[in-house]
């Protein structure tokens, strides 16, 4: 705590915490939800998954694929669009993949609170908005919450390499996804109580 007054980092509301409390998340996601660029190394498994299980006391777990081990999760959030538009992988292969996904989440974490992060905009010549809105359509569809970073302009986050944020891009940012998760079962703060500096 003395090294995060330090630095001044916020910290998430306490509505935000206590609903999250003593619960378990596991993030699924390319690098952006590893944590790739993330040189901070006192948050176990760094990126956002890091700073919400340091600061709301989760026990949180990131990878990029669901094990088949029978582990039991509050959230399963799951995160990524860059790399098929990178590879400009078609939006309906896209799709069928993400909605894969979605089922086999629900299948192996059935008790699970599941949720999906869109992507935010990046400065790569890469245009991720057919995979943004596709990922939306999908997600209403199946009535899975997602969080639109994607169209959201008041989010901003400082960037390591023109894609993966650094570590102060996710210490900037982390308390966004930590009040969303919150706010998806009815607890802790709206989402509009808080504004990404």
């Amino acid at each position: 705590d003395t090294i995060v007054a330090a630095f001044g980092l916020q910290r998430p509301l306490s509505s935000t915490v206590e609903a999250l409390k003593g619960q378990s998340a596991l993030f699924l996601g390319d690098s952006i939800t590893t944590g790739e660029k993330d040189s901070a190394n006192i948050y176990e498994g760094g990126g956002w998954a890091g700073r919400i299980g340091y600061f709301c006391e989760m026990d949180v777990q990131s990878g990029n694929q669901i094990e088949e081990e029978d582990n039991k999760f509050d959230y399963v959030i799951m995160q990524g669009l860059y790399d098929y538009a990178k590879e400009k992988v078609d939006v309906d292969t896209f799709a069928d993949d993400l909605e894969l996904l979605l089922q086999k989440a629900s299948e192996s974490y059935p008790e699970a609170t599941l949720g999906y992060i869109v992507n935010y905009k990046i400065e790569k010549t890469v245009d991720l908005a057919p995979y943004a809105e596709k990922a939306i359509a999908i997600c209403e569809e199946q009535d899975i919450p997602y969080l639109d970073l994607y169209h959201d302009e008041s989010f901003t986050v400082e960037l390591d390499d023109g894609l993966n944020p650094s570590s102060a891009g996710y210490d900037s940012t982390y308390m966004r996804i930590a009040t969303w998760m919150a706010s998806l079962n009815g607890e802790g703060a709206s989402d509009d109580a808080v504004t990404t500096k």
